[in-house]
C-alpha cells in the first residue's frame, strides 16, 4: 500500500503566512505570470494584497523567491509593506493601500494610478488633477532613486504599477481632510518587483537583449531608447518611464 508523506516545509528565509487564514474578497488583477487579489487575513482581518504565483515550474517558483527576498529588503514610505510568504501555493502577501473618494462625497475606490486617471477622466470633473500628478511622478521618483541606492533596477514602471492611496486622511473631519489635502493629496507607492534585478546584471541583460532581439517588460511603456538600441544602462530606463505615466 501506498504511504502518505507530510510534505516538509522548507525555510526559504523569509516571514510565513498561513494560506489556510487568508480569505480572498475580489482578483485586482491577473498577467501571465501571477494575479493579484485583495483579501483579508486573521483574526484581526487586515485587508491585505496577495500576488499569487500561476506557473509550477521551477524556475519560475526560484524567480518568485528572490522577488519575495528583494521585498523583504526594502522600506520606503512609496513602497507597499512586504508582510509574508506562502509556499502552498506560492504566493507573496503585502500591504493594501487604495484611494477612497468618500472624503469627496463619491462612494468609489481605485487602487492604482491608471484606474484613478480613467476615473477622473471619464466620470469626474477632477480640477486638482495636475496637483496629484505632480506628487505622483515626484513619489515614483523618490521609490527609483531608493532602489537604484541599492542596486535594483524596476524595469517595469507604468501606470498600473503605481498604487495610489489617501489614507492618511479618509477617517479625518472635515476641516482636518482640508489642510491635509494641501500638503499631501495622494501617496503612490511603486509595485510590482516580478522583473526587477540589480543594475550591473540588468545592464548586462540589456546588452544580451539587444543582440538576441528580446524584448522584457510592457513594450508600450518602454523608454524609446531601448526600441532605438541607445540605453545601456538599467537606471536610465528606469528614469526615463515617470513621464510616461
Amino acid at each position: 500500500m501506498p504511504s502518505l508523506i507530510k510534505r516538509r516545509r522548507i525555510d526559504h528565509g523569509l516571514p510565513p503566512f498561513d494560506w489556510k487564514l487568508l480569505k480572498i474578497v475580489e482578483e485586482l488583477g491577473s498577467g501571465t505570470f501571477g494575479s493579484v487579489h485583495c483579501g483579508t487575513y486573521g483574526k484581526d482581518k487586515k485587508t491585505v494584497v496577495i500576488k499569487k504565483l500561476k506557473s509550477e515550474s521551477g524556475d519560475a517558483k526560484s524567480r518568485f523567491i528572490k522577488e519575495a527576498k528583494m521585498l523583504l529588503g526594502i522600506t520606503h514610505a512609496n513602497i507597499p509593506a512586504f508582510l509574508g510568504f506562502s509556499d502552498s501555493p506560492y504566493a507573496i502577501m503585502m500591504d493594501y493601500v487604495m484611494l477612497d473618494f468618500q472624503p469627496f462625497g463619491l462612494e468609489k475606490q481605485v487602487s492604482n494610478f491608471e484606474d484613478f486617471c480613467h476615473f477622473v477622466d471619464d466620470e469626474w470633473n477632477f480640477d486638482s488633477f495636475a496637483d496629484v500628478l505632480v506628487v505622483c511622478v515626484k513619489d515614483v521618483v523618490n521609490a527609483l532613486e531608493y532602489l537604484h541606492k541599492r542596486d535594483i533596477a524596476h524595469r517595469d514602471l507604468k501606470a498600473n504599477n503605481v498604487l495610489i492611496t489617501n489614507q492618511h486622511y479618509c477617517h479625518e473631519d472635515k476641516e482636518s481632510v482640508s489642510h491635509i489635502y494641501a500638503e499631501c493629496p495622494v501617496v503612490c507607492k511603486l509595485t510590482d518587483f516580478g522583473l526587477s534585478r540589480s543594475l550591473d546584471a540588468q545592464t548586462q541583460s540589456i546588452l544580451q537583449s539587444r543582440t538576441e532581439e528580446i524584448i522584457r517588460g510592457t513594450p508600450v511603456y518602454m523608454a524609446p531608447g531601448i526600441h532605438l538600441g541607445i540605453l545601456k544602462s538599467a537606471n536610465q530606463i528606469d528614469l526615463k518611464k515617470p513621464g510616461y505615466l
